[in-house]
């Protein structure tokens, strides 16, 4: 059960926080500019506001709140509407990415990720400590649930903030990363690879999972396949621009091959 109920009143126009009584709760709640007890009603209700909502969130961060649907919108803009210094440090990270020739996914997934951590703190980045740091990574691990790779991905992010952009690498020096997994992959038997193959009619289709199957390799790698880049006299397949932009040969099967020429 949510201990912190934040509503919106649309007669009057403002937002409406309830919670059981609580001295912590109440010291927190006075913090913020603007709060008017209603004693008659029990609750606390503030003037409506981007900005005072995300005081109000910010204020019980950590803490099981129940956030109205007709105040969802706001939310979202609250959380996706960076202050102007975030916004200037989220720009500059977008450049660092594109000077250091980083990958359209790459730069997604670190910009989501910045941005999540500038959001989840009112302080400065540059006032935030290896402490802070940590303690907003079991926020992660603990209330959000993340999967490791997402927590692995979330420290290279915040490690390329610090070391690339904001110069701090002693913030980040001593960040530890999750354990990797060691699953072992499914692999299908040659009866089963088979009899995909068998129910592939069109002979381009084929050809190209046979490719896939036989070299190992990736869907990115196989959609920029040329016919240049297959040396059928050294039975080699030329990958140019691989995972981490880098070149590789492949092994191309007679079978393969023999298909390719049909």
């Amino acid at each position: 059960m949510a201990r912190v109920k934040i509503s919106k009143d649309i007669q009057q126009g403002e937002i409406v926080v309830t919670f059981l009584y609580d001295p912590k709760f109440i010291a927190m709640i006075k913090t913020i500019e603007g709060h008017r007890w209603h004693p008659d009603k029990k609750y606390w209700s503030f003037p409506h506001s981007q900005e005072i909502l995300r005081k109000i969130i910010s204020v019980f961060k950590g803490e099981s709140i129940d956030l109205d649907s007709t105040l969802q919108v706001s939310f979202k803009q609250v959380v996706n509407k960076p202050e102007p210094n975030q916004a200037q440090i989220i720009e500059t990270v977008n450049k660092e990415l594109k000077l250091r020739g980083y990958s359209p996914k790459t730069k997604k997934a670190y910009l989501h990720h910045i941005k999540r951590y500038i959001s989840y703190f009112t302080k400065d980045p540059k006032e935030l400590n290896e402490k802070d740091i940590r303690d907003y990574m079991l926020h992660l691990i603990d209330k959000k649930r993340v999967s490791r790779a997402y927590h692995d991905q979330a420290v290279s992010a915040i490690q390329f903030l610090y070391g690339n952009v904001l110069r701090m690498l002693k913030n980040v020096g001593n960040l530890p990363r999750p354990k990797k997994e060691h699953k072992l992959p499914t692999v299908l038997s040659q009866e089963e690879i088979g009899q995909i193959l068998r129910a592939i009619t069109n002979q381009k289709h084929r050809a190209i999972i046979m490719l896939v199957y036989s070299a190992g390799l990736r869907v990115s790698e196989i959609v920029k396949l040329r016919v240049e880049d297959i040396d059928s006299n050294r039975n080699l397949i030329h990958i140019k621009g691989a995972k981490g932009k880098k070149d590789r040969y492949s092994i191309l099967s007679t079978v393969a091959l023999g298909e390719l020429k049909k």
